[in-house]
C-alpha cells in the first residue's frame, strides 16, 4: 500500500508526500518489501529524483522480473530514455523488447477475456439452470397443491353422496316403516271388527 501511494503521489507531483513514503520503505528489511515495489521506486526517481536513477531500476526490474505486465512497463520507459539519449542502439533494442511485451500483454487480456467470458457465461447458464429448476419446483408446487384441492374436493363430493344416499335410505325404511305400521293398525282394526261380529252373532245365536 505505501508502495503504491508513494508511486501515486509521485505522478501527481506531490514530491513531500512521495518523499515520506519512501522514507518508510527505506526501513523496511529488503526481504519483506512488497511485490510491487520495484516498480513503483522506478517511477517515483522518474517524477522526484531524475531519470538516471529510475533507468537502474527498471533495468533491475527488466532483468529480474518474469511478470509480463512489469517487463512492458520497463522496458517502454528504457527504449524513452535511452532514446532521449541519442543511445539508439539500446533504444531500440528494449523498443522491440516493449512490442514483444505489448503482444505478450494483449494475448494475456484476450485470454483473461475469454476466461472472463467464460466465467460469465457459465455463471449465466448456473443462473437459467438454477432459475428453471426454481420454476420447476414452484410448478410442482402449484400442481401439488391443485392436486391436493382437487383431492379433498373429492372426499367432500363422496362424503356428501354417502350422506345424501343414506338419507335416502333411511327416508325409504322410516316410510316403510310407516306402512307397515298403518298396515298393522289396519289388521288390527278388521280384528276388531270381525270379532265384534262374531260376538254378535253369536248372541243373537242364544
Amino acid at each position: 500500500i505505501i508502495a503504491k501511494q508513494m508511486c501515486d503521489y509521485a505522478k501527481l507531483d506531490h514530491k513531500d508526500e512521495a518523499d515520506f513514503c519512501y522514507s518508510l520503505l527505506k526501513q523496511v528489511p529488503h526481504n519483506n518489501l512488497p511485490h510491487n515495489y520495484l516498480i513503483n521506486l522506478a517511477i517515483y526517481y522518474n517524477k522526484c529524483v531524475n531519470t538516471d536513477s529510475a533507468a537502474i531500476i527498471y533495468k533491475d526490474l527488466y532483468k529480474s522480473t518474469d511478470n509480463i505486465s512489469q517487463i512492458y512497463n520497463s522496458s517502454q520507459q528504457l527504449a524513452k530514455y535511452y532514446y532521449k539519449k541519442n543511445d539508439y542502439r539500446n533504444a531500440i533494442f528494449y523498443a522491440i523488447e516493449f512490442i514483444a511485451a505489448n503482444e505478450a500483454v494483449i494475448e494475456q487480456r484476450k485470454a483473461e477475456h475469454t476466461t472472463n467470458v467464460n466465467n460469465i457465461y457459465n455463471y449465466n447458464r448456473k443462473k437459467e439452470e438454477f432459475i428453471r429448476i426454481e420454476q420447476k419446483a414452484e410448478k410442482n408446487k402449484l400442481y401439488l397443491t391443485i392436486g391436493i384441492f382437487a383431492f379433498i374436493i373429492i372426499i367432500l363430493f363422496i362424503i356428501i353422496l354417502f350422506y345424501h344416499r343414506k338419507k335416502k335410505l333411511l327416508d325409504v325404511i322410516l316410510n316403510k316403516e310407516k306402512e307397515i305400521s298403518n298396515i298393522q293398525e289396519l289388521i288390527k282394526k278388521r280384528d276388531n271388527q270381525i270379532r265384534n261380529e262374531q260376538q254378535k252373532l253369536s248372541h243373537k245365536q242364544k
